[in-house]
Protein backbone atom coordinates (compact mmCIF):
# COMPACT_ATOMS: atom_id res chain seq x y z
CA UNK A 1 0.00 0.00 0.00
CA UNK A 2 1.61 3.50 -1.16
CA UNK A 3 2.67 5.12 2.03
CA UNK A 4 0.54 8.77 1.28
CA UNK A 5 -2.45 6.23 1.80
CA UNK A 6 -3.55 5.28 5.36
CA UNK A 7 -6.52 4.96 7.28
CA UNK A 8 -6.33 5.54 11.49
CA UNK A 9 -7.03 2.59 13.75
CA UNK A 10 -10.07 3.94 15.09
CA UNK A 11 -11.53 4.04 12.08
CA UNK A 12 -10.67 0.38 11.10
CA UNK A 13 -12.25 -0.37 15.01
CA UNK A 14 -15.18 1.35 14.23
CA UNK A 15 -15.86 -0.78 10.96
CA UNK A 16 -14.79 -4.17 12.36
CA UNK A 17 -17.32 -3.45 15.46
CA UNK A 18 -19.86 -2.63 12.89
CA UNK A 19 -18.68 -5.70 11.03
CA UNK A 20 -18.73 -7.64 14.07
CA UNK A 21 -21.91 -6.57 15.09
CA UNK A 22 -23.77 -7.47 12.28
CA UNK A 23 -22.42 -11.20 12.49
CA UNK A 24 -23.69 -11.47 15.83
CA UNK A 25 -26.81 -10.71 14.55
CA UNK A 26 -27.65 -12.91 11.50
CA UNK A 27 -25.66 -15.99 10.22
CA UNK A 28 -27.36 -15.48 6.90
CA UNK A 29 -24.44 -14.25 4.87
CA UNK A 30 -26.56 -11.25 2.76
CA UNK A 31 -28.45 -10.16 6.05
CA UNK A 32 -24.82 -9.97 7.58
CA UNK A 33 -24.63 -7.87 4.80
CA UNK A 34 -27.13 -5.63 5.03
CA UNK A 35 -26.66 -5.20 8.64
CA UNK A 36 -23.05 -4.12 8.01
CA UNK A 37 -24.03 -1.98 5.58
CA UNK A 38 -26.57 -0.29 8.15
CA UNK A 39 -24.02 -0.11 10.72
CA UNK A 40 -21.27 1.92 8.52
CA UNK A 41 -24.84 4.39 7.63
CA UNK A 42 -24.88 4.68 11.27
CA UNK A 43 -21.39 4.96 12.12
CA UNK A 44 -20.78 8.39 9.55
CA UNK A 45 -20.78 10.71 12.08
CA UNK A 46 -17.88 8.79 14.13
CA UNK A 47 -15.38 9.26 11.23
CA UNK A 48 -12.36 11.21 11.15
CA UNK A 49 -12.02 13.76 8.48
CA UNK A 50 -9.40 12.19 7.00
CA UNK A 51 -11.03 9.04 6.74
CA UNK A 52 -13.94 10.00 5.33
CA UNK A 53 -13.93 9.90 1.29
CA UNK A 54 -12.08 6.01 2.19
CA UNK A 55 -14.97 5.20 4.60
CA UNK A 56 -17.40 6.49 1.94
CA UNK A 57 -15.88 4.48 -1.16
CA UNK A 58 -16.01 1.26 1.40
CA UNK A 59 -19.69 2.27 2.16
CA UNK A 60 -20.75 2.58 -1.82
CA UNK A 61 -18.45 -0.87 -2.44
CA UNK A 62 -20.01 -2.47 -0.08
CA UNK A 63 -23.22 -1.95 -1.49
CA UNK A 64 -22.41 -3.02 -4.81
CA UNK A 65 -21.09 -6.72 -2.88
CA UNK A 66 -24.95 -6.85 -1.43
CA UNK A 67 -26.22 -6.50 -5.03
CA UNK A 68 -23.94 -8.95 -6.45
CA UNK A 69 -24.72 -11.56 -2.95
CA UNK A 70 -28.14 -11.21 -3.39
CA UNK A 71 -28.49 -12.92 -6.79
CA UNK A 72 -25.28 -15.32 -6.07
CA UNK A 73 -27.17 -17.95 -6.53
CA UNK A 74 -28.65 -17.27 -10.15
CA UNK A 75 -24.69 -16.27 -11.10
CA UNK A 76 -24.04 -19.68 -9.82
CA UNK A 77 -26.40 -21.37 -12.15
CA UNK A 78 -25.32 -19.34 -14.83
CA UNK A 79 -21.38 -20.27 -14.46
CA UNK A 80 -22.54 -23.75 -14.30
CA UNK A 81 -24.28 -23.39 -17.50
CA UNK A 82 -21.27 -21.51 -18.82
CA UNK A 83 -19.20 -24.28 -17.91
CA UNK A 84 -20.56 -27.07 -19.65
CA UNK A 85 -20.78 -24.91 -22.60
CA UNK A 86 -17.09 -24.47 -22.48
CA UNK A 87 -16.49 -28.15 -21.97
CA UNK A 88 -17.97 -29.14 -25.07
CA UNK A 89 -16.73 -25.94 -26.99
CA UNK A 90 -13.34 -27.64 -26.01
CA UNK A 91 -15.18 -31.51 -27.46
CA UNK A 92 -15.81 -29.73 -30.62
CA UNK A 93 -12.29 -28.43 -31.08
CA UNK A 94 -11.08 -31.74 -30.10
CA UNK A 95 -13.29 -33.79 -32.68
CA UNK A 96 -13.38 -31.15 -35.29
CA UNK A 97 -9.95 -29.27 -35.15
CA UNK A 98 -7.43 -31.64 -34.60
CA UNK A 99 -6.64 -30.40 -30.93
CA UNK A 100 -6.13 -33.27 -28.03
CA UNK A 101 -6.94 -30.82 -24.64
CA UNK A 102 -6.27 -32.19 -21.01
CA UNK A 103 -8.23 -30.07 -19.27
CA UNK A 104 -9.65 -29.58 -15.90
CA UNK A 105 -12.53 -26.70 -15.56
CA UNK A 106 -13.89 -25.60 -12.75
CA UNK A 107 -15.83 -22.67 -11.01
CA UNK A 108 -14.89 -21.33 -8.56
CA UNK A 109 -16.08 -17.72 -6.13
CA UNK A 110 -14.51 -15.24 -3.94
CA UNK A 111 -14.74 -15.83 -0.30
CA UNK A 112 -16.50 -13.04 1.39
CA UNK A 113 -14.04 -12.43 3.43
CA UNK A 114 -11.32 -11.87 0.81
CA UNK A 115 -13.86 -10.36 -0.86
CA UNK A 116 -14.39 -7.27 1.62
CA UNK A 117 -10.87 -6.99 2.31
CA UNK A 118 -10.53 -6.05 -1.05
CA UNK A 119 -12.67 -3.68 -1.41
CA UNK A 120 -11.25 -1.62 1.71
CA UNK A 121 -8.17 -2.04 -0.05
CA UNK A 122 -9.20 -0.26 -3.00
CA UNK A 123 -11.62 2.05 -1.08
CA UNK A 124 -8.07 2.92 1.34
CA UNK A 125 -6.19 3.48 -1.83
CA UNK A 126 -8.92 5.92 -3.22
CA UNK A 127 -9.45 3.63 -6.11
CA UNK A 128 -12.86 4.36 -7.45
CA UNK A 129 -13.50 0.97 -9.24
CA UNK A 130 -15.57 -0.64 -6.73
CA UNK A 131 -16.28 -3.73 -8.83
CA UNK A 132 -14.63 -7.15 -8.40
CA UNK A 133 -14.36 -8.99 -11.72
CA UNK A 134 -12.87 -12.02 -9.92
CA UNK A 135 -15.75 -12.21 -7.71
CA UNK A 136 -17.18 -15.26 -9.15
CA UNK A 137 -14.93 -17.51 -12.01
CA UNK A 138 -14.14 -20.34 -13.89
CA UNK A 139 -10.88 -21.70 -14.41
CA UNK A 140 -9.46 -23.80 -17.25
CA UNK A 141 -6.06 -25.97 -16.41
CA UNK A 142 -4.33 -27.74 -19.29
CA UNK A 143 -2.27 -30.45 -18.28
CA UNK A 144 0.59 -30.12 -21.37
CA UNK A 145 2.40 -26.48 -21.54
CA UNK A 146 1.31 -25.56 -24.80
CA UNK A 147 0.77 -22.25 -24.58
CA UNK A 148 -0.65 -22.08 -27.60
CA UNK A 149 -3.24 -24.11 -26.66
CA UNK A 150 -4.46 -21.82 -24.43
CA UNK A 151 -4.89 -18.60 -26.95
CA UNK A 152 -6.32 -21.11 -29.47
CA UNK A 153 -9.31 -21.66 -26.56
CA UNK A 154 -9.83 -18.14 -25.58
CA UNK A 155 -10.62 -17.79 -29.68
CA UNK A 156 -12.76 -20.28 -29.84
CA UNK A 157 -14.65 -19.16 -26.73
CA UNK A 158 -14.68 -15.48 -27.65
CA UNK A 159 -16.16 -16.13 -31.69
CA UNK A 160 -19.08 -18.47 -30.10
CA UNK A 161 -19.82 -16.84 -26.95
CA UNK A 162 -19.30 -12.73 -27.91
CA UNK A 163 -20.20 -13.70 -31.59
CA UNK A 164 -16.82 -12.27 -32.97
CA UNK A 165 -16.94 -15.00 -35.94
CA UNK A 166 -20.51 -16.04 -37.07
CA UNK A 167 -18.65 -19.02 -38.92
CA UNK A 168 -17.20 -20.36 -35.94
CA UNK A 169 -20.66 -19.90 -33.88
CA UNK A 170 -22.36 -21.66 -36.92
CA UNK A 171 -20.37 -24.81 -36.71
CA UNK A 172 -20.69 -25.11 -33.13
CA UNK A 173 -24.17 -25.08 -33.20
CA UNK A 174 -24.33 -27.68 -36.06
CA UNK A 175 -22.15 -29.66 -34.16
CA UNK A 176 -23.60 -30.25 -30.70
CA UNK A 177 -26.70 -30.24 -32.46
CA UNK A 178 -26.52 -32.75 -34.66
CA UNK A 179 -24.31 -34.83 -32.25
CA UNK A 180 -26.86 -37.81 -31.03
CA UNK A 181 -24.55 -38.40 -28.35
CA UNK A 182 -25.30 -35.08 -26.60
CA UNK A 183 -28.22 -35.34 -24.42
CA UNK A 184 -31.56 -32.89 -25.07
CA UNK A 185 -31.21 -31.08 -21.44
CA UNK A 186 -27.57 -30.46 -22.54
CA UNK A 187 -28.22 -29.00 -25.63
CA UNK A 188 -30.74 -27.23 -24.17
CA UNK A 189 -28.48 -25.28 -21.62
CA UNK A 190 -25.79 -24.58 -24.33
CA UNK A 191 -28.71 -23.08 -26.50
CA UNK A 192 -29.82 -21.15 -23.45
CA UNK A 193 -26.22 -19.98 -23.19
CA UNK A 194 -25.58 -19.01 -26.78
CA UNK A 195 -28.74 -16.66 -26.55
CA UNK A 196 -27.10 -14.75 -23.68
CA UNK A 197 -25.19 -11.20 -25.48
CA UNK A 198 -21.68 -12.23 -23.65
CA UNK A 199 -18.47 -9.61 -24.35
CA UNK A 200 -14.83 -10.30 -23.50
CA UNK A 201 -13.39 -7.47 -21.86
CA UNK A 202 -10.61 -6.50 -19.71
CA UNK A 203 -8.42 -9.11 -21.57
CA UNK A 204 -4.80 -9.92 -19.67
CA UNK A 205 -2.40 -12.16 -20.95
CA UNK A 206 -0.16 -12.78 -18.03
CA UNK A 207 1.48 -15.63 -20.26
CA UNK A 208 3.37 -13.10 -22.55
CA UNK A 209 3.85 -10.27 -19.65
CA UNK A 210 4.37 -12.49 -16.38
CA UNK A 211 4.06 -10.69 -12.57
CA UNK A 212 6.98 -9.60 -10.59
CA UNK A 213 6.30 -12.52 -8.68
CA UNK A 214 6.28 -14.86 -11.81
CA UNK A 215 2.79 -15.44 -11.90
CA UNK A 216 1.34 -16.40 -15.88
CA UNK A 217 -2.34 -17.12 -16.91
CA UNK A 218 -4.90 -15.71 -19.57
CA UNK A 219 -7.42 -13.79 -18.31
CA UNK A 220 -10.61 -12.18 -19.69
CA UNK A 221 -14.05 -11.17 -18.16
CA UNK A 222 -16.95 -12.28 -19.49
CA UNK A 223 -19.48 -9.32 -19.46
CA UNK A 224 -23.67 -9.24 -20.01
CA UNK A 225 -24.55 -5.97 -21.03
CA UNK A 226 -27.18 -4.11 -19.14
CA UNK A 227 -29.70 -4.23 -21.98
CA UNK A 228 -29.64 -8.59 -21.69
CA UNK A 229 -32.94 -9.66 -19.77
CA UNK A 230 -30.48 -12.49 -18.32
CA UNK A 231 -28.64 -10.55 -15.39
CA UNK A 232 -28.04 -7.57 -16.66
CA UNK A 233 -23.90 -6.00 -15.38
CA UNK A 234 -22.94 -9.55 -14.38
CA UNK A 235 -19.47 -10.15 -15.10
CA UNK A 236 -17.05 -13.02 -14.24
CA UNK A 237 -13.60 -13.68 -14.66
CA UNK A 238 -12.27 -16.69 -16.61
CA UNK A 239 -8.70 -17.52 -16.12
CA UNK A 240 -6.58 -20.26 -18.69
CA UNK A 241 -3.41 -21.58 -17.93
CA UNK A 242 -1.31 -24.66 -17.95
CA UNK A 243 -0.64 -27.47 -15.09
CA UNK A 244 3.10 -25.88 -14.61
CA UNK A 245 1.49 -21.93 -14.41
CA UNK A 246 -1.17 -23.23 -12.20
CA UNK A 247 1.63 -25.07 -10.12
CA UNK A 248 3.08 -21.26 -9.89
CA UNK A 249 -0.08 -19.84 -8.75
CA UNK A 250 -0.87 -22.06 -6.11
CA UNK A 251 2.22 -23.80 -4.40
CA UNK A 252 5.59 -21.19 -5.73
CA UNK A 253 6.33 -17.84 -5.71
CA UNK A 254 2.99 -16.71 -7.16
CA UNK A 255 1.04 -18.23 -4.43
CA UNK A 256 -2.27 -17.03 -2.63
CA UNK A 257 -0.42 -17.14 0.24
CA UNK A 258 2.17 -15.06 -0.17
CA UNK A 259 -0.34 -12.52 -1.67
CA UNK A 260 -1.85 -12.19 1.64
CA UNK A 261 1.07 -11.83 3.56
CA UNK A 262 1.36 -8.43 1.65
CA UNK A 263 -1.68 -7.21 2.94
CA UNK A 264 -1.40 -4.54 5.53
CA UNK A 265 -1.66 -6.38 9.06
CA UNK A 266 -4.12 -3.46 10.40
CA UNK A 267 -6.49 -4.65 7.22
CA UNK A 268 -5.79 -8.17 6.94
CA UNK A 269 -7.91 -9.38 9.87
CA UNK A 270 -10.89 -6.84 10.16
CA UNK A 271 -13.17 -9.05 8.82
CA UNK A 272 -11.48 -12.68 9.94
CA UNK A 273 -14.30 -13.62 12.69
CA UNK A 274 -13.52 -15.15 16.14
CA UNK A 275 -15.87 -17.42 15.33
CA UNK A 276 -15.88 -21.40 13.86
CA UNK A 277 -16.11 -20.10 10.24
CA UNK A 278 -18.27 -22.78 9.20
CA UNK A 279 -20.85 -19.86 7.43
CA UNK A 280 -18.46 -19.03 5.03
CA UNK A 281 -16.63 -22.26 3.88
CA UNK A 282 -18.80 -23.27 1.54
CA UNK A 283 -18.20 -20.14 -0.06
CA UNK A 284 -14.46 -20.47 -0.20
CA UNK A 285 -14.36 -23.71 -1.78
CA UNK A 286 -15.14 -23.76 -5.90
CA UNK A 287 -18.33 -24.12 -7.15
CA UNK A 288 -18.33 -27.49 -8.81
CA UNK A 289 -15.76 -29.53 -10.25
CA UNK A 290 -16.31 -30.95 -13.22
CA UNK A 291 -14.54 -34.19 -14.96
CA UNK A 292 -11.64 -33.90 -17.62
CA UNK A 293 -11.86 -33.38 -20.82
CA UNK A 294 -9.10 -35.66 -22.44
CA UNK A 295 -8.95 -35.95 -26.34
CA UNK A 296 -12.50 -35.85 -26.87
CA UNK A 297 -14.00 -37.91 -24.56
CA UNK A 298 -15.42 -37.24 -20.84
CA UNK A 299 -13.52 -38.56 -18.76
CA UNK A 300 -15.45 -39.85 -15.28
Amino acid sequence: MPENNYIQPQTLQIIQEAYIKAANHSKNLLRRLENFYNNLIENEDQIDEIDEKSYDYFIHALKNCIEYRRISSDIQTLITYVNTTIIYIILWMNSTKSYSFDIKIYARQKSLESDLTKLLIKAVVNDQVYNIRDRFGIRGIIENDQKDDIYALFESIDNILSEKNRKIRKEFIDWYSNNQQINKLTKNTISNVLEIPFNSVFIKDFIQNPKSNGYQSFQFTLEIPMYSETLPGCQFEVQLRTKNMHDIATNGSAAHDRYKDEIPEEIKHIFLLEENIDSLSGIKEPLKFFPRVICGEIIQ
